[in-house]
């Protein structure tokens, strides 16, 4: 994975629409159960209700979408405090993948970045996930290697 941080203007290259079907939720709106179910859909470990109920009161922001079913299919949250934040657990369900959902979820969180004045963002990528050339267009900076420690694991 690779480390990206933001601390400037943000030309943002990431659409702020969604396509027809879907809407945007918060965290209000999201139940633990949810979240496990879309993150089991690409693999990714679950975790607990008790973990989710959690991390969805801490988080700083939190954004979902749903689909006409009011499936949760797609997620990401910023955690941290009003100086540093980082961008994590960006998912989107496989079935509703290349369908601009991801980047209307990262356009929720730049705005929410906004709003709540925070000065350094975090994220961090894989080499592959697509919107690493995206991010960087965005003001994104490479800032080398980072360092990841799965405590549990």
């Amino acid at each position: 994975m690779e480390a990206f941080c933001y601390n400037e203007g943000m030309n943002n290259v990431f659409a702020n629409g969604l396509p027809t079907g879907y809407y945007f939720v918060f965290k209000e709106d999201i139940l633990p159960e949810e979240i496990i179910s879309l993150r089991e859909s690409v693999n990714w470990k679950g975790d607990s209700p008790n973990r989710w109920t959690d991390v969805i009161r801490q988080s700083l922001f939190l954004v979902g979408i749903r689909d006409y079913h009011d499936e949760l299919v797609g997620m990401a949250c910023l955690a941290g405090n009003a100086r540093h934040a980082i961008m994590c657990d960006l998912c989107v369900s496989p079935a509703h993948q290349t369908k601009g959902i991801g980047e209307a979820i990262i356009h929720q969180l730049y705005d929410a970045v906004h709003e709540l004045n925070v000065s350094y963002v975090y994220a961090e990528l894989a080499k592959t996930n697509p919107f690493k050339s995206k991010m960087l267009d965005s003001g994104f900076k490479e800032t080398g290697d980072s360092l990841f420690w799965d405590v549990y694991n």
